[in-house]
């Protein structure tokens, strides 16, 4: 039989004697740097990531999504309006025109132009704080719209009238701080969704693309023989 391991709690004076004082300066200009961040892609890169994973399993933003779900209209994906997530299935908040990478890194930024902490828990409750008061465009989707949407080949547009929040504010309060790709992105978004505009205004119902829908038994489905009839009835009518 092994000999048990006896563990006694040391004395006052074996602790004084063991112990090291050292001087440790831990006010909050010691984080702003964070080592040079921004001068290293790779890390930066590995930073923001770990910031979005951060901030999507946050208490705050959990309850941020359940919130414009049940009480901002954002309980049904925006292509499919039936999707709904009352009847169980999965709607997700997607950010645009700016993706959560993109706010992530404008966030960062600006810290870092305004000797602020680079703490990760200090730009969560940033990132957080702008999500609450409506700075961040989002629109809902289904799973499989956002995996659509989310693709590096996808160019859907999103007019502005239809997400939450207020993209043009949040430009005009962090433009400054993003890079000139990003500036040039969101300019090009706004100038795209004034036109859009131009063109919604005018165009013919009749021409506007609208989802048709039967129901039989309680199970809604896409009509391809209502879509039939629709297009010849619009083929007869101005041919």
């Amino acid at each position: 039989m092994r000999q048990p391991k006896i563990i006694r709690k040391p004395n006052a004076a074996e602790l004084i004697n063991r112990s090291t004082k050292i001087k440790v300066d831990i006010s909050p200009q010691e984080h702003m740097s964070d080592y040079h961040i921004k001068d290293d892609s790779k890390k930066l890169k590995k930073f923001v990531k770990n910031i979005k994973k951060l901030m999507r399993s946050s208490y705050e933003y959990r309850q941020f999504n359940k919130f414009l779900k049940e009480h901002s209209g954002m309980g049904l994906c925006g292509n499919h309006p039936n999707i709904t997530w009352g009847d169980g299935f999965s709607i997700e908040i997607h950010h645009y025109p700016l993706t959560a990478e993109d706010i992530v890194y404008t966030v960062i930024y600006k810290r870092i132009e305004m000797n602020e902490c680079l703490k990760m828990t200090s730009i969560l409750d940033e990132l957080i704080m702008l999500h609450y008061i409506g700075l961040i465009g989002l629109y809902p989707y289904c799973t499989t719209c956002h995996q659509h949407d989310s693709s590096v080949e996808n160019d859907d547009f999103i007019a502005l009238d239809a997400l939450y929040g207020s993209p043009e504010k949040f430009f005009e309060l962090y433009g400054t701080f993003m890079t000139e790709d990003l500036q040039s992105k969101l300019k090009t978004y706004f100038k795209a969704d004034e036109a859009y505009q131009i063109i919604d205004n005018n165009i013919d119902e009749k021409v506007v693309k609208n989802w048709i829908y039967i129901e039989d038994d309680g199970v809604e489905y896409i009509s391809m023989s209502k879509i039939a009839n629709l297009v010849e009835d619009i083929y007869n009518r101005y041919k």
